[in-house]
């Protein structure tokens, strides 16, 4: 049976202390008056949650566009939080470290299943290597990619981890190989209220899949997008911009967005899957992209942060395997990348700099 959300588990602790919804009401307020943006984001968060609205309004990320807020109701996310439980086994006294923010969908998911699960959650200031300041061992964690690259050294402190977001890159899962954490990579977005599947990024993984939470099921839109069906999230089927090659109706690799394809002559190119063959080949942040062309429609494009390309178009030829269609016909060079709210690289305002 799903809990009610203003269910918290007997067995909760916050940073050592024990709290029900009351204490955590007192705990809001405080951390309202706190000069910390993040506190003041799990305050708001916790008033909102705690107050008599089924539903709650969340903010996306803008990743993929606009950042807009949508209304969710909170027995998906409860659903959700049961549903993470169930698959990671994660048991009653268990231990979490939050080290992201509250703004977002991960963070908050993070404190529902704290409270539901009655995990020992551990809350920290999120920072770009969380795991620097305490020597703690923790159950459970969620990071971004760029969190966990910062993080090898002492990722042993985690026993499961959670990396989402954006997507990570092979470089990185080479990293991790012979971590003793099992990490997995997550595939959600706040409209099906974070994670719905996942992949294990370690030991022996198959890499390429992603698997789904209990009670999903996927199939595949005309455009070979994906659709996520999940009644206890949503009553309507939830319909992605994400390509991707189904493999049965739990299981799927994601190839890329759709309104990333680049249409160069008649010859669609997935711009994620060109990243992820070059991904070797640069230490700083990089992304390919199609901008407008007078003969082909569309030409693809590579954009280098930094003050200086590594790479030119003759090098990437001579070290990547990618086939000629697949190369970039330009190379950009862009001091700072513009980013979104929730720090991802903003692709459509660098590009639209570069016009």
């Amino acid at each position: 049976m799903i809990p009610s959300f203003h269910n918290i588990h007997s067995q909760f602790r916050w940073n050592g202390q024990k709290h029900a919804v009351d204490s955590l009401l007192t705990l809001a307020n405080e951390y309202l008056l706190i000069d910390n943006e993040y506190r003041q984001s799990i305050g708001v968060f916790i008033k909102d949650w705690f107050d008599e609205s089924p539903t709650i309004t969340l903010n996306t990320s803008g990743s993929t566009g606009i950042p807009k807020a949508i209304t969710i109701a909170k027995k998906s996310m409860v659903a959700s939080a049961m549903a993470t439980g169930d698959f990671f086994r994660l048991q009653p006294g268990m231990t979490a470290l939050l080290c992201l923010p509250a703004y977002y969908i991960g963070g908050k998911m993070m404190l529902v299943r704290a409270w539901l699960l009655g995990l020992e959650l551990t809350e920290i200031n999120p920072n770009q290597d969380p795991l620097s300041a305490s020597e703690a061992v923790f159950d459970f964690c969620a990071m971004t990619p760029h969190q966990l690259s910062n993080s090898l050294k002492n990722l042993s402190q985690i026993k499961t981890l959670l990396v989402g977001g954006a997507p990570v890159s092979e470089t990185l899962c080479k990293k991790i190989k012979a971590s003793t954490a099992r990490v997995y990579e997550t595939y959600g977005m706040t409209e099906t209220v974070s994670h719905i599947a996942v992949r294990l990024l370690n030991g022996q993984a198959n890499n390429n899949f992603f698997q789904t939470l209990p009670n999903v099921i996927l199939s595949e839109d005309s455009r070979g997008c994906l659709v996520v069906h999940a009644s206890q999230i949503s009553t309507a089927p939830i319909v992605t911009n994400d390509l991707v090659r189904l493999h049965s109706p739990t299981s799927f690799e994601w190839l890329g967005r759709v309104d990333r394809v680049v249409n160069s002559g008649g010859i669609k190119l997935i711009p994620e899957q060109i990243e992820r063959a070059l991904a070797s080949l640069f230490t700083q942040r990089f992304f390919v992209a199609g901008l407008p062309d007078p003969q082909y429609g569309q030409k693809l494009v590579l954009v280098v942060e930094g003050n200086s390309a590594e790479q030119s178009i003759t090098s990437l030829k001579q070290e990547s395997s990618l086939p000629t269609i697949q190369l970039p016909k330009e190379v950009f060079v862009v001091a700072k990348f513009l980013e979104t709210p929730s720090g991802k690289i903003n692709r459509l305002a660098v590009l639209e700099s570069l016009c």
